[in-house]
């Protein structure tokens, strides 16, 4: 997985001249989606805080490939659980020259930190939607939607399912 993640970095920094880095820091609402013989329930939202850095390539005037590396800590009644979100995902600006209002969408890779239950996996997939605006050229305030499509429960036999859900609000200070 790390190669993976380094291949396709490198090949970014290759791919077009235009690029910019950046970090962010925000607030995250985490929520569970049970599901188990065709009965659905959802958890109470934890909040917690986001921070990590970011990386955005031109691929035209209108459109940027985004990758993250993000941390978030999610905590509720003394208890806390860590994760780091790798999201990919492409940004399509409604303005002239790449700048101002934005459409967000693409997908992440969330990684569970610290302790997880023999049960659970530790790692999941999502879908991500966002919107967000520029604010300058250095400044970009973002509202992303990250949907669980994994099942983080072990096994092909098990009868119901648990997915993460997860929303954002951030703003990003970009080099």
């Amino acid at each position: 997985m790390k190669k993976l993640i380094l291949l396709f970095a490198l090949s970014l920094f290759t791919f077009n001249s235009y690029s910019q880095f950046g970090v962010n820091v925000g607030f995250s609402s985490l929520k569970y989606k049970i599901s188990s013989s065709g009965f659905e329930m959802g958890s109470s939202g934890v909040s917690g805080v986001t921070f990590g850095v970011n990386y955005l390539s031109e691929l035209s005037e209108k459109i940027k490939l985004g990758m993250n590396l993000n941390y978030s800590s999610f905590s509720s009644d003394g208890a806390s659980q860590g994760q780091v979100g790798i999201p990919v995902y492409l940004q399509y600006y409604t303005g002239d020259s790449g700048n101002g209002l934005f459409l967000k969408g693409g997908a992440a890779y969330n990684i569970i930190t610290g302790e997880v239950d023999e049960e659970m996996k530790s790692g999941s997939l999502g879908l991500v939607f966002g919107l967000g605006t520029s604010i300058g050229e250095k400044f970009v305030i973002s509202a992303d939607y990250n949907m669980g499509m994994s099942n983080l429960v072990k096994g092909d036999d098990v009868d119901g399912s648990l997915k993460q859900n997860i929303i954002s609000f951030g703003v990003n200070y970009m080099f």
